[in-house]
């Protein structure tokens, strides 16, 4: 009934650990042209093995994973990230409830390199968009209008219904957002999104990540301010250029926090030069002459806006 498929790319490091908490399931790894020990690690595990010629990049690799499911449903599991026993089943009962949902995901623990829980600006921001009620369902122009403040959608917690994603289409070639952008063309498509609070999956986040690397060339961001421009284009609702203004204030806090005002100065300057609106400048220019105080100054004002402990 559910396929878990793992796209897979030099993901050695965690992949034995991402297998084991999806013990029990039938997993296909795709993997995109490895230079690691991936490929025997997921032949140690005794999961099916699909092996690109070249490197497709995520968005094509995604696609690819999507093209080998013949299940009713499936997940896009990540290399990086570890699965609660009860997971599946969770997904599948919301799936089922609610057949208008071509998505069903839970909510998430944040985890480092070594798996030990950590909280993040990004993390809490994500909370604080999430419907209240649980289990939900939503669709139509709610859903459209709390997906453009921000995709509170963690792409490893989703199940995905195959009939609809059939129908709505394959990822837009994008590095960063294709999960966001995906998210509200099945809601402009006319389904709904069902999500539970239980949480499921632990999301790991460190430095090989490839959001970490996009974040360090700035690109995470020029594909965020554009799609914005699409949600006003497409979804007919006004651009919330704040969601990004919120992330990169967030860097440049974490960045001050650790001493390095060159990359923070080099995040103000992109955020008053390309995203459009942008406030907090004086704010951050006061920070950056703070250096280390500032920054714990701009982390702590965060935390406290956002109403987390």
């Amino acid at each position: 009934m559910i396929t878990i498929v793992m796209p897979v790319y030099n993901g050695a490091r965690h992949l034995r650990e991402a297998l084991e908490s999806l013990r029990g399931q039938r997993i296909v790894c795709v993997d995109d042209a490895s230079t690691d020990d991936s490929i025997a690690i997921a032949q140690a595990r005794g999961a099916e093995l699909v092996r690109n010629d070249r490197h497709l990049g995520l968005a094509a690799n995604w696609n690819r994973c999507v093209e080998l499911v013949t299940t009713p449903f499936f997940a896009l599991a990540h290399q990086d990230d570890v699965y609660e026993p009860g997971f599946a089943a969770a997904m599948l009962a919301l799936l089922e409830a609610h057949p208008r949902a071509f998505i069903a995901h839970c909510k998430t623990t944040s985890i480092d390199d070594e798996g030990r829980a950590i909280d993040t600006p990004a993390a809490r921001y994500k909370e604080s968009l999430w419907p209240r009620h649980d289990p939900y369902e939503e669709g139509g122009q709610p859903a459209l209008q709390r997906l453009a403040r921000g995709n509170f959608i963690v792409a490893p917690a989703v199940v995905f219904r195959t009939e609809a994603v059939r129908a709505i289409g394959a990822f837009s070639p994008l590095d960063f957002v294709p999960d966001w952008e995906y998210w509200l063309r099945g809601v402009l498509a006319g389904w709904t999104i069902a999500g539970t609070h239980r949480r499921l999956v632990r999301f790991r986040r460190h430095a090989a990540t490839a959001t970490r690397a996009l974040e360090r060339t700035l690109d995470r961001y020029r594909e965020e301010i554009a799609l914005q421009r699409w949600i006003e284009r497409e979804a007919k609702l006004p651009a919330q250029y704040g969601t990004v203004s919120r992330i990169v204030l967030s860097e440049i806090a974490a960045a001050l926090a650790n001493g390095d005002r060159g990359r923070a100065s080099e995040l103000l300057s992109f955020a008053k030069r390309e995203i459009p609106r942008f406030r907090g400048a004086a704010l951050v220019n006061a920070a950056i002459r703070s250096g280390k105080l500032g920054g714990r100054a701009m982390l702590a004002a965060q935390a406290v806006a956002l109403r987390f402990p």
